[in-house]
């Protein structure tokens, strides 16, 4: 609302639709699907609420488009154009921002262990946990359904230590781990990452030297120095993504 009042058009596309993509399509309704799949009706009138709502903060930007979603999904025969901007309600204050924060924090870096190590989609390995606060333990015991089918676990569980072959990280101060040791070859897997890791320094190199030389940067074309920069930067990011699964392996 700030950024529409202050004209800053670009800002409040892009914050509607981070909530509308990130916050309600990626985790709210992922989060609540086992629940429509029965007799939730509260949990389904609460989705419908804030999805009308969203119709109506987007109908500045997409005015034809929301108006017939609204028509379509709602019925509705007010159009949007003369419906009330949604205004900003002030909840009592709750431990529920928190504890759904770090499912989502949690569930986040269980991903990317699993993206990083190759894990396959068919594999469910167990959750190992260490250091949860009180709040973190009831987030997990609250939505402990959510967290086995949306991290693809077989269980989940406390450790006062991590043993061999698992696979770590932390969240909010809690340490986790993947035991991993009967999903993959954890040998082949280091030394699978190890490769890959010669070879973008191979390829860091190369460019380096390229944007070190006074002579290229000044005799080619602008967009072949900007597209050499940005190979660069993404070779680097790539460098930090396998070090990071390298130091999960321990």
């Amino acid at each position: 609302t700030a950024a529409v009042e202050a004209y800053r058009f670009n800002e409040a596309a892009d914050t509607i639709y981070g909530f509308i993509w990130n916050a309600y399509c990626d985790w709210y309704v992922e989060l609540i699907k086992p629940q429509l799949d029965g007799e939730a009706g509260e949990t389904r009138a609460t989705a419908a609420t804030v999805l009308e709502a969203s119709l109506r903060l987007l109908h500045p930007f997409m005015p034809y488009l929301t108006e017939e979603l609204n028509e379509k999904i709602f019925g509705s025969e007010e159009l949007m154009i003369t419906a009330a901007w949604p205004e900003h309600v002030v909840l009592p204050k709750s431990d529920a921002p928190a504890e759904i924060n770090f499912l989502i924090s949690l569930i986040t870096d269980i991903r990317h262990i699993r993206s990083e190590m190759n894990v396959p989609l068919s594999a469910k390995p167990v959750l190992q946990m260490r250091g949860l606060s009180d709040l973190q333990a009831r987030s997990i015991d609250v939505n402990k359904a959510a967290l086995l089918r949306l991290a693809r676990l077989d269980a989940f569980e406390t450790v006062d230590s991590f043993g061999n072959g698992t696979a770590r990280g932390s969240v909010d101060g809690v340490d986790i781990g993947l035991p991993l040791a009967d999903i993959l070859d954890l040998d082949a897997e280091r030394a699978r990452l190890e490769k890959a890791i010669t070879g973008v320094d191979d390829e860091i190199s190369k460019i380096a030297r390229k944007l070190d030389n006074p002579g290229f940067v000044a005799k080619a074309p602008a967009e072949v120095v900007e597209e050499n920069r940005r190979r660069l930067d993404e070779e680097n990011t790539r460098r930090v993504a396998i070090e990071a699964a390298l130091a999960r392996l321990g």
